[in-house]
């Protein structure tokens, strides 16, 4: 599961101090490279895999609206989204988006009433071109770190004993 569609209610939670955050934990790999100059080359490299380690975030980001409006002229949603999501050591951090989520109708609304059945999860969205995330709070930082373009956010497993998906 990649979020929920849960409703919350509005806070602020204290941010740790800045660390590597977007470590990718422990693990192991294996792969092949090759150089592309007409002399020999080579190369080796590959995707490891593991638990997040305590700085790193971990686990499922949830997603909340904490605003929705409603535009009248197309039938479109703009929803202000919480992200909450945990660090491999059990902290939580959260933080609120400073763009707008663009919903063309209530129907792909993911947080709307009528489609709050559906628990596939919620694909985070991209900024618009040319927002500087630098001085967002560190939840916001780390989630559009890991979040591909298709809007899945990828954090590794938590350690044993942290935290589950939220």
């Amino acid at each position: 599961m990649h979020g929920s569609k849960t409703v919350a209610s509005t806070g602020t939670g204290t941010q740790p101090s800045l660390g590597p955050g977007a470590s990718s934990g422990s693990g192991t790999g294996a792969g092949s490279g090759a150089g592309s100059e007409s002399n020999a080359g080579g190369g080796t490299g590959g995707n490891g895999s593991g638990v997040a380690n305590e700085t790193a975030p971990c686990g499922s980001p949830v997603f909340y609206r904490i605003h929705a409006q409603f535009n009248r002229q197309d039938g479109s949603f703009d929803d202000t989204i919480r992200v909450q999501l945990t660090l491999g050591d059990g902290q939580r951090l959260e933080g609120v988006f400073p763009y707008a989520w663009h919903y063309a109708s209530e129907a792909d609304d993911p947080f709307s009433q009528k489609t709050s059945d559906d628990d596939e999860g919620v694909k985070a969205q991209l900024p618009p071109p040319g927002l500087n995330s630098s001085k967002e709070p560190l939840a916001v930082r780390l989630t559009l770190e890991k979040t591909r373009p298709d809007g899945r956010t990828d954090f590794d497993p938590c350690p044993p004993g942290v935290g589950k998906d939220l």
